[in-house]
C-alpha cells in the first residue's frame, strides 16, 4: 500500500470546495489521509496513456511498456514502508515525466475515492473540439469530474511555497469552452508532492479551479468511457469475438440522442447471433486461479508480471445492462493464486516445436476496482 496525506492548499480553496458534493469525503481524507494499493496506483501512474492514443494494441507493446515503466519507476523512486520518495536529490538527475506520473497517480487515486470511481471511468473519449485536453475527465453518472494534477519532488515537503508555481498554473489556466454548454462539471486541482528524503509521507494539496461544461450527459459519458476502456484493455489481450459487437455498440450509443433504448440489448456478432463468452480466454491465455485471464510478461531476474482482467467482465459487456456497467466495481484486494502461464517462445521455427510453453507459477495478484488483475509472479 502506498500512503498519502492530504490538505487544502489554503483556507480560500477550502471555502470554495465546501460547495462540492464530495466535500464530506474531502474532509475525511484531509483528516485521516488515504492509502492506495500499489498495482492500482500503477494503473493510474504507469499503465495508462495520458493522451488520446490508440492504446496497447499488441502483446509486444504490452511487454515493452510494462517492463520499461516498472523498471524506470523503481529506479527513480523508493517505496519503502509504502512511502514514495525520490531516489535523487538533485533536480538534474530526475525524470520530469515520472515526476508528473506521480502527480497523476496520486491525484486520480484521491479523486476516485472522493467520487467512488474506478480506472474505467478515466478513459478518454471525445467531448471537445480540442485534440488533447490537459486535464482528466470522469463521470460518476450524476456529474462530470475534472482533475488537474501536478507532481513535484521537493526538498521540504511541508513548505507550500515549493509548489506555489504549480498552484498558479492550475488557478490561472483558461479552458476552451464548448459552444453549447449544458452540463456543468466539478473541477478539482491536486498537487502531489514527494520528498527527496526517504521516510517523508507524500502530500496531496487540493485546490478548486473553475470547471467547464459539456453537452453530453454525465450518465452517458460514464457509460461510453467504461465501454471504451474495456474495449481497449480486451483488444490488448486478444482478438475476442466480443470486440466487434462492442465497437458497434459504442458507435450506436455515441451517435444516438436517445441512447437508452439500447439498454439491455445484448451484443451480436458478425453472423447476427448473440456473442458468447470467448472460449479462447480460458484456453489460449494465461489464467489466474478461476477468476482471471491475461498475459504473463517476463521481466528480469526470474520475475514475471501478470496483466489481465476478471472473467465476469465478458458477461457484463455481452449483456449490455447499462446500470450494471455503470455500477461495476470490484473490491480492491490481493489474492494469492496459482497461475497457469502460457509463455511465448522468443524463437519459433524449425528449432521450436511449439510457439508457447505452459509454466506453473504463483503470485500475489491485485484485483483493482475496474476488474483488472495484475502483479508479480514467480515460477513454482
Amino acid at each position: 500500500m502506498y500512503r498519502f496525506r492530504a490538505e487544502y492548499y489554503n483556507e480560500e480553496h477550502k471555502r470554495l470546495l465546501e460547495r462540492y458534493s464530495c466535500y464530506d469525503a474531502i474532509e475525511k481524507i484531509v483528516t485521516n489521509g488515504f492509502t492506495v494499493p500499489e498495482e492500482e496506483f500503477h494503473c493510474y501512474a504507469l499503465f495508462r496513456e495520458q493522451k488520446r492514443y490508440e492504446g496497447w494494441r499488441t502483446y509486444q507493446e504490452l511487454k515493452s511498456k510494462i517492463h520499461n515503466r516498472l523498471s524506470n519507476f523503481k529506479e527513480y523512486f523508493s517505496t519503502n514502508d509504502g512511502l514514495i520518495c525520490s531516489a535523487f536529490g538533485q533536480a538534474d538527475d530526475r525524470d520530469s515525466h515520472l515526476t508528473e506520473s506521480i502527480g497523476i497517480g496520486g491525484g486520480l487515486s484521491l479523486v476516485s475515492k472522493l467520487y467512488d470511481l474506478t480506472e474505467a471511468d478515466w478513459e478518454k473519449i471525445p467531448v471537445s473540439n480540442k485534440k488533447d485536453l490537459d486535464f482528466e475527465i470522469a463521470s460518476n453518472g450524476k456529474e462530470f469530474i475534472e482533475v488537474e494534477v501536478k507532481g513535484a519532488v521537493v526538498k521540504n515537503i511541508n513548505r507550500k511555497s515549493e509548489v506555489s508555481g504549480r498552484a498558479g498554473e492550475i488557478e490561472q489556466k483558461k479552458i476552451e469552452k464548448a459552444k453549447r454548454t449544458n452540463f456543468k462539471s466539478s473541477r478539482i486541482g491536486v498537487i502531489v508532492s514527494v520528498s527527496d528524503v526517504c521516510g517523508e509521507m507524500p502530500i496531496c494539496r487540493i485546490l478548486d479551479p473553475e470547471g467547464d461544461k459539456y453537452d453530453m450527459s454525465p450518465e452517458k459519458y460514464r457509460l461510453l468511457a467504461r465501454l471504451s476502456y474495456y474495449y481497449r484493455e480486451l483488444r490488448t489481450l486478444g482478438r475476442f469475438s466480443v470486440l466487434s459487437g462492442l465497437t458497434n455498440k459504442i458507435r450506436d450509443i455515441s451517435y444516438s440522442f436517445d441512447y437508452k433504448y439500447l439498454d439491455g440489448l445484448a451484443l451480436f456478432g458478425v453472423n447476427n447471433e448473440k456473442v458468447n463468452a470467448p472460449f479462447s480466454a480460458m484456453n489460449s491465455k494465461s489464467t489466474a486461479g478461476d477468476f482471471g485471464f491475461g498475459e504473463v510478461i517476463e521481466l528480469t531476474n526470474g520475475q514475471y508480471y501478470f496483466y489481465g482482467m476478471m472473467y465476469d467482465i465478458f458477461d457484463m459487456l455481452i449483456d449490455q445492462k447499462f446500470e450494471i456497467i455503470n455500477s461495476y466495481k470490484k473490491k480492491s484486494q490481493v489474492e494469492s493464486v496459482e497461475i497457469t502461464a502460457r509463455l511465448r517462445n522468443d524463437v519459433y521455427g524449425e528449432g521450436e516445436k511449439e510457439k508457447y510453453r505452459t509454466v506453473k507459477m504463483r503470485g500475489d495478484l491485485s484485483i483493482t476496482p475496474s476488474g483488472k488483475v495484475l502483479g508479480l509472479c514467480y515460477i513454482n
